[in-house]
């Protein structure tokens, strides 16, 4: 199989872990969704938006050690993704780590300076 059909494949499988994990989670089993969404991440492991996605999620499911790993990652692999700073600087502000979510918080807005959602969470 040639690379780019292995890939289209790939991002297709992840698409429907990620909707099978969200849809979990939309009915509270938290297990099988963070189990789907770490399926759609072995997937596509380079992909910010699905480390967002299981960020997210474990975040909701309350474990929140792997969901800061998860926007870090995120950060990781594109590290001009300011939603993955948005949601690390929350994740840490709610943790007491002000000054850490601070500079993430600043950093997204960086990256975005005219989302006006963004300068308004830094002000």
């Amino acid at each position: 199989m040639d690379p780019k059909r292995k890939k289209r494949k790939a991002d297709s499988r992840a698409a429907r872990y990620a909707a099978r994990a969200w849809a979990a989670a939309d009915d509270g089993d938290f297990n099988i969704a963070c189990k789907e969404i770490q399926r759609a991440v072995a997937e596509r492991e380079n992909n910010p938006v699905t480390w967002h996605d299981y960020g997210l999620i474990h975040a909701i499911a309350g474990r929140m050690r792997e969901a800061e790993q998860a926007f870090r990652n995120a950060i990781l692999v594109a590290p001009m993704y300011p939603e993955a700073y948005v949601q690390l600087a929350a994740l840490l502000a709610g943790r007491g780590r002000t000054i850490q979510a601070a500079r993430y918080q600043r950093r997204a807005v960086e990256l975005r300076p005219h989302n006006s959602a963004l300068s308004r969470a830094v002000s």
